[in-house]
């Protein structure tokens, strides 16, 4: 009787090893879900608004900017400015190696290129006037089209979702940028 006793004793002792095991092996399954559920990058809700994205894949949209174009004429040259009327970027990020930005694209609009719908350009200050600008293009007054077209600084594109991209920016110095989206104006300065 006392082998029949010892030897449940020994199996209820083995079940709780296993339930034991089996606990550890679901919560340690369940804290491996939520970090690689923290670490994939979620789609953005707006079409053609990028938001910022950070080392921990946290997203923090830009913000719309009101611009305005200006037009310089010379005596043989004519200048196309994009003016925002603001001293400095409400949004502002830590310079590093490379920037990141995500931007959700609609396929019916989207259709072609990336390049053709994003463009990055270094925004000179002028505190003076209160403003930032950068050159769009440039022509002689004597040639009717733009002879000095801006292409702005290279973009690195790759596609996370299905109609979302992954804006890479490399080596940026301090200073004031503006990101042209979709015929939308949006700016961060490096610091």
């Amino acid at each position: 009787m006392f082998g029949i006793f010892f030897g449940t004793i020994v199996q209820i002792d083995q079940m709780k090893k296993a339930i034991f095991l089996l606990i550890s092996i679901i919560a340690f399954g369940n804290s491996i879900a939520q970090d690689k559920s923290i670490q994939q990058i979620r789609e953005p809700d707006f079409y053609f608004e990028p938001a910022f994205l950070d080392s921990n894949n946290i997203q923090y949209p830009l913000f719309n900017e009101k611009v305005r174009t200006l037009t310089y004429q010379q005596v043989f040259k004519t200048s196309y400015y994009l003016i925002f009327d603001s001293v400095h970027s409400a949004f502002s990020i830590k310079g590093n190696t490379k920037i990141r930005m995500l931007v959700k694209c609609n396929q019916l609009v989207f259709n072609g290129n990336p390049k053709d719908y994003f463009r990055l350009f270094a925004l000179s200050e002028n505190p003076r006037k209160n403003e930032r600008r950068c050159l769009l293009a440039s022509n002689k007054s004597f040639v009717n089209s733009i002879s000095n077209y801006n292409p702005g600084l290279p973009i690195y594109f790759s596609k996370s979702h299905e109609n979302v991209y992954t804006l890479t920016f490399e080596n940026l110095d301090k200073g004031e940028y503006a990101l042209l989206v979709n015929r939308s104006a949006y700016s961060f300065r490096v610091f």
